[in-house]
């Protein structure tokens, strides 16, 4: 869990940073499936905790390695980082309220 915001409406935000060499599209099916997973552990846990399904709101955002690079010694090397080009923070999320992280 990378950030929690918790709106004075009770609302809870948790924000699940993801790095990666490869840019989101790329991620295999089995990997986005672990990502769902895990924020619907984090949604029962909210849910335990007596917070309202409706005021959770769970998700991913994924940043990418620019010129990533591990050399012989292992030492690794990256130029940047980036989000998708022009996306917006809905448009970045995997598992919102209403998608998969309730089937889990």
């Amino acid at each position: 869990m990378d950030m929690v915001v918790i709106k004075p409406d009770g609302e809870v935000h948790i924000v699940d940073y993801k790095c990666s060499p490869k840019e989101y599209r790329d991620y295999d099916s089995a990997k986005i499936l672990t990502f769902n997973y895990q924020l619907a552990v984090y949604r029962r846990i909210l849910q335990q905790l007596g917070i309202n399904k409706d005021q959770i709101h769970l998700w991913v955002v994924p940043i990418q390695f620019t010129n990533f690079n591990i050399d012989d010694n292992n030492i690794v090397t990256l130029d940047g980082i980036k989000l998708r080009e022009g996306a917006t923070f809905e448009e970045l999320e995997v598992s919102s309220p209403t998608v998969n992280a309730n089937k889990y």
